[in-house]
């Protein structure tokens, strides 16, 4: 006989939480391609944009951006973009609407502005 545990509402508070596929499981040319761009626009490494943790504010910044690309851009699922950055779907659309509050408002470096007729002239998109 199982015992479970009640607490909140929960069945079992003793099961771990669901693990997002890594996200070098989930490549794809085109998107690699967008943050190629991405960090060589803003001098950051891709590998601190794929990092698990959020780093500084421009790296996280950067990562915004990449994510808002990748979904307007190739028209990838907010779901599909989080498992390529090994993130949820939460986040990306929070890095998306950040990055149209900055677009909208004019505040910011104009990289959005500057990396999205760049990236489409360029790269084939």
């Amino acid at each position: 006989m199982t015992h479970l545990r009640q607490y909140s509402g929960r069945a079992y508070q003793g099961q771990k939480r669901r693990r997002l596929p890594c996200a070098a499981s989930c490549r794809d040319e085109a998107a690699d391609r967008v943050l190629a761009l991405v960090s060589a626009h803003d001098a950051v490494p891709p590998a601190q944009l794929l990092h698990r943790t959020r780093c500084r504010a421009p790296v996280a910044h950067s990562r915004q951006l990449a994510m808002y690309l990748m979904h307007t851009l190739l028209g990838r699922t907010m779901t599909e973009v989080g498992r390529y950055f090994g993130r949820d779907r939460t986040t990306v659309a929070h890095a998306c609407g950040r990055i149209e509050d900055r677009r909208d408002v004019g505040t910011g470096t104009g990289s959005c502005r500057a990396l999205k007729p760049q990236s489409v002239a360029s790269s084939g998109f």
